[in-house]
């Protein structure tokens, strides 16, 4: 979070923002993914999955493979596929 608060108070302090000269702080900021910590019955869940990657190309941005972790539960005929 700290790098986060840091970048959104550097971008709050610039009289006008320049994309071209930001966007590095651009993208940390809208990029930005904190780290929670897994609660005991979310890693509980986990452990029951069975676990796999799922790998895709990037088409609009970097255009390198980008790597998921997938996890499956049941075996039934349906596929339900969450993201974030």
């Amino acid at each position: 979070m700290k790098k986060l608060k840091q970048t959104m108070e550097y971008l709050k302090s610039l009289e006008k923002i320049s994309v071209a000269e930001n966007i590095h702080d651009i993208w940390s900021y809208i990029c930005y993914s904190p780290k929670m910590p897994v609660r005991h019955h979310q890693e509980q869940l986990i452990e029951l999955a069975s676990k796999n990657k799922l790998t895709v190309k990037d088409e609009f941005f970097s255009g390198h493979l980008l790597s998921f972790p997938v996890f499956r539960w049941g075996a039934g005929k349906d596929i339900v596929l969450l993201t974030h």
